[in-house]
């Protein structure tokens, strides 16, 4: 089975803080943080991630850089589970997206749409022996069509 090469993405984050957090998203001190853990079998740490933007586009068939993502703040809670020694038993990741703005014309769609082939071709890939785990939940999504011609 032939493969097709899918384009790149570009990505530009910027902004990025990362704070320790309670059990709860409050932003402590280190100290405060790992009392969550005394007399437990395993270590959980909690962080907070901020990202002010992020810009994600690819590039076109004519040279022209398509955006795909444009000003997207993101805030992610991460909690991970450590066995005593340290070893990490789980990560996980839960993000929110508070507001998404994607424009694309007819003409940059087939770009798009051959970027999310080929990320779904590399999941997939038969000589991968261990397929990463994603799973994606939505919570809501909205769409508009807008007509951006005035009145005639």
């Amino acid at each position: 089975m032939a493969y097709r090469t899918p384009p790149i993405v570009f990505a530009e984050v910027k902004g990025v803080a990362v704070y320790t957090t309670n059990e709860r998203w409050e932003v402590v001190d280190l100290k405060q943080a790992r009392e969550f853990n005394n007399n437990r079998s395993e270590i959980y740490v909690f962080k907070e991630i901020t990202v002010n933007s992020i810009n994600a586009y690819t590039v076109g068939a004519t040279n022209e850089q398509v955006p795909i993502i444009t000003n997207l703040p993101v805030v992610a809670h991460v909690t991970i589970r450590k066995a005593l020694d340290n070893k990490i038993l789980g990560i996980s990741i839960n993000a929110t997206i508070t507001q998404l703005k994607c424009t694309l014309g007819m003409e940059n769609m087939a770009t798009i749409v051959a970027l999310a082939e080929g990320i779904s071709t590399c999941m997939e890939r038969p000589d991968n022996p261990d397929p990463p785990v994603v799973e994606v939940r939505t919570v809501a999504v909205a769409c508009t069509k807008r007509n951006d011609r005035a009145s005639e």
